[in-house]
């Protein structure tokens, strides 16, 4: 055989050598015999013993056996050849990649956004995790997944710490695995990796005894208190052992580089627990959702929030808005889900306090009016205001007064769940808002609600000398809730069409620039969002303004309803 023979030519001659072994094999012509027995003719006896003779048979298909088990070994072992080839090709090849002789800055920047995609988003800001303790993955991070590549890639994510400074833990869920101290092992391992860099931790406890194995874990990120820069704690039931821990060791930790404090909501049956062990060492905060934790305002001026940008709070108490905003210096951003615990000022000439809001959304319910007698936010320039079921007018009125007296130049408002006449009063005490949205119930036997005389009043007038509401409006969105009735509460085709017209008449009034007031702005945008699906209100709507539609006017005709808290991102 010639030496240098090729692996296809080599092949070829197997293959007719295997085709020549299948020819050894006789196959027995039973035709005939089949045929004659159809007929119900007796076979014939072979003249030969050995083609009936089991014995010989079997013998020969063993033989036949053997031959073929060592053929499909040897096959087996040319697979492995060449899966052995394979794999030395695609090491080759991921040795030579381009990806190898990449700058490590720009590996890290990969890996990076690898890790951002894979991680575990959380809690209310949607934050990546990069690291997850969880019932049902365990211990998962994409870090782990890069780190098994190769040892190259390996060494670059352990040497960099920013890879494993983000932690979401569910340390209710330990009971769910065996050996809790090796889960703080291998922690522990991840978290020294971490070296100096800021931590950003979610984490959800059990507040059952049964969890209390937890606290071994617990402990080992609370001695890393002082790198803590973003802490989320979404379940309010557990926020007391938290609170507890931080108080059992002798030195209460400080939270020195806390930028960023999340804390549940819970239930309103729920206990009310104070912040301060909490929030009194962390004087870098620059966002706070104290959840259901309270403040009261002696608690509050323990506090240094000197440089907090943003606050969610819903249990601020024993003082007024202004009292509570006047220490907040850098304050931009503002929510207040609760109202209730606010006083009102003692002395009603007292000085006021000017706040830099920017943004300010207001849950009203009853609340003093003098709340917010003190505060001025003359740069606020978003407003929401949801008024509660109870909510009278004149608290409603008194947050108008405050902006009046601020001289605010607001240019978004948004109003939910407040009657139209109130509503249109107070775009009319800010002519400046350049984009509104609306949402209430509609009830056709009270005026008082939506839409009520929302539309005639929004429109532009013809008259001279008569006030026009929102000249700079450039963008209104009408959420109507409820369904559509006539007075008698039957839902008929003219109570319809009647709505429809209205709009129409509304959105033409502030579109035709001929016809504008003078420094009046044309709209731009119209959006109207229903409860259920109104086909005739829609289509009229949409045929009625096509042309404007067709001239650059933004039209959106929904079925579905925002609620309060989306509409805040809006």
């Amino acid at each position: 055989m010639d030496s240098i023979e090729s692996f296809s030519e080599l092949a070829q001659r197997i293959i007719s050598g295997v085709e020549a072994l299948a020819q050894k094999i006789v196959v027995y012509d039973d035709g005939p015999i089949l045929e004659r027995l159809q007929q119900g003719d007796f076979a014939e006896t072979p003249a030969l013993p050995t083609e009936v003779d089991p014995f010989i048979q079997v013998a020969i298909s063993a033989e036949y056996d053997r031959h073929i088990a060592l053929l499909e070994e040897a096959f087996r072992k040319l697979k492995s050849a060449k899966d052995d080839f394979k794999r030395s090709v695609d090491l080759r090849l991921s040795l030579l990649a381009p990806i190898r002789h990449l700058p490590e800055d720009i590996l890290v920047e990969i890996f990076s956004h690898f890790i951002q995609d894979g991680g575990t988003r959380q809690g209310s800001e949607e934050r990546t995790y990069s690291l997850t303790l969880s019932k049902k993955h365990r211990i998962f991070s994409p870090s782990f997944t890069l780190s098994c590549v190769c040892s190259f890639w390996r060494r670059v994510v352990f040497s960099r710490p920013i890879f494993w400074s983000s932690f979401s833990l569910d340390l209710g869920g330990l009971r769910a695995f065996e050996g809790e101290s090796k889960m703080t092992a291998i922690l522990s391992q991840c978290l020294s990796r971490s070296a100096n860099a800021p931590l950003s931790l979610h984490l959800k406890l059990d507040s059952a005894d049964h969890a209390l194995d937890s606290g071994n874990l617990l402990s080992l990120f609370i001695g890393q208190a002082a790198r803590w820069e973003w802490l989320d704690l979404p379940d309010y039931r557990s926020i007391s052992r938290f609170i507890s821990q931080l108080q059992s060791g002798g030195q209460p930790p400080i939270f020195s580089s806390l930028r960023h404090l999340n804390l549940g909501e819970g239930r309103r049956s729920e206990m009310t627990l104070s912040l301060l062990p909490i929030v009194l060492s962390a004087s870098h905060l620059e966002t706070l959702s104290t959840g259901r934790c309270g403040f009261t305002w002696s608690d509050f001026c323990q506090c240094d929030f000197s440089s907090l940008k943003k606050l969610k709070a819903s249990t601020l108490s024993n003082g007024t808005v202004g009292q509570f905003l006047s220490r907040l210096p850098s304050l931009e951003v503002c929510i207040l889900t609760s109202t209730s615990g606010f006083t009102t000022d003692s002395k009603p000439s007292s000085a006021s306090y000017s706040s830099n809001l920017r943004c300010l959304s207001i849950r009203l319910e009853d609340s003093l009016v003098g709340a917010w007698q003190s505060l001025r936010t003359p740069h606020l320039l978003r407003l929401f205001l949801e008024a509660r079921d109870g909510t009278e007018e004149s608290h409603i009125e008194s947050v108008s007064s405050m902006l009046v007296r601020s001289k605010s130049v607001l240019q978004e408002l948004t109003l939910f769940n407040i009657y139209a006449h109130e509503a249109l009063n107070f775009i009319n005490a800010h002519p400046s808002v350049t984009d509104i949205i609306l949402s209430g119930s509609y009830e056709s036997v009270d005026d008082n609600r939506y839409p009520g005389d929302l539309f005639s009043r929004l429109s532009f007038p013809k008259e001279e000398n008569t006030v026009v509401l929102a000249p700079n409006l450039r963008s209104l969105t009408i959420q109507i809730q409820g369904s559509i009735t006539d007075s008698d509460g039957s839902s008929t085709l003219d109570s319809h069409i009647f709505l429809a017209q209205n709009i129409v008449k509304m959105v033409k009034s502030r579109t035709d620039e001929e016809s504008l007031p003078p420094d009046a702005t044309v709209l731009q945008k119209f959006t109207l969002r229903l409860m259920s699906r109104h086909e005739e209100v829609f289509g009229h709507i949409r045929r009625s303004l096509a042309h404007l539609v067709a001239s650059g006017l933004q039209l959106e005709l929904d079925q579905y309803l925002v609620t309060y808290s989306a509409l805040q991102d809006l």
